[in-house]
């Protein structure tokens, strides 16, 4: 009888998802354009491109306005790496898109700002000089932003938190671990997961540091967390 049940509800399901489907229409973007002649819709979308890529820029890169995600408080931009020739019979020339990597910011969760509140709060941290991590998925980002800032607090207060700075080499700044802390915190350039992909574990850059943050929580009568941060010098590669 739990086997019927089962591939009733299966069935449902299903269903019900073809049913989503097959009432749902998806909205061209640009329509009016399909008929265009192949020399004005270029143009069209260069200058869409054009006119979104009005972030920093470095020799080889260039970054897109900053701009909402779909996660509450998070804003990114998008990082395009370009690619270039290495004939030594012609000049270095541009060929291609290397790569395109997502920049974060994170400004705090606010209950109930609407999408374009949203966006527009994004859009004004546009020509700031901001603290833009590289992540790889925006769930992650926020909850690494998030602990961080968590991290942060709890640090100042002295309360919480635990610090092993023992794998750092500068004995000076062994002997400050807090103050190192706050000031890589402050500076982080990039995002990452932690080797052994632990929940609640995050691991972030922050020239001349890498440092992971490990919170885990209490499910006790007391409840509460507790977070561990653990510090290193980040290897210096020579190229």
């Amino acid at each position: 009888m739990r086997v019927f049940r089962i591939g009733v509800s299966v069935a449902a399901a299903i269903g019900l998802s073809g049913a989503i489907h097959a009432g749902t229409r998806i909205v061209p973007i640009h329509p009016e354009r399909a008929d265009m002649p192949e020399t004005q819709r270029r143009d069209l979308v260069l200058g869409d491109l054009d006119a979104i890529l009005t972030g920093p820029t470095s020799p080889t890169t260039i970054a897109t306005a900053p701009y909402a995600s779909w996660m509450e408080g998070l804003c990114r931009r998008d990082v395009l790496q370009l690619k270039y020739s290495r004939e030594r019979a012609s000049p270095v020339r541009p060929v291609g898109i290397q790569a395109v990597r997502v920049q974060y910011h994170f400004l705090g969760r606010e209950e109930g700002q609407s999408p374009e509140r949203r966006q527009k709060e994004c859009e004004k941290l546009a020509g700031k000089k901001l603290s833009w991590a590289f992540g790889d998925d925006d769930n992650f980002a926020v909850g690494a932003l998030t602990t961080i800032k968590t991290a942060e607090a709890d640090v100042r207060a002295k309360r919480r938190s635990t610090i092993d700075c023992d794998a750092l080499t500068d004995q000076a700044i062994e002997a400050a671990c807090a103050d190192a802390f706050l000031s890589a915190a402050s500076k982080i350039s990039e995002i990452w997961r932690c080797p052994d992909q632990r929940d609640g574990c995050y691991g972030f850059t922050a020239f001349p540091y890498r440092f992971t943050i490990f919170i885990s929580f209490s499910y006790g009568v007391d409840g509460g967390y507790t977070t561990a941060i653990e510090m290193q010098d980040h290897e210096i590669v020579v190229t």
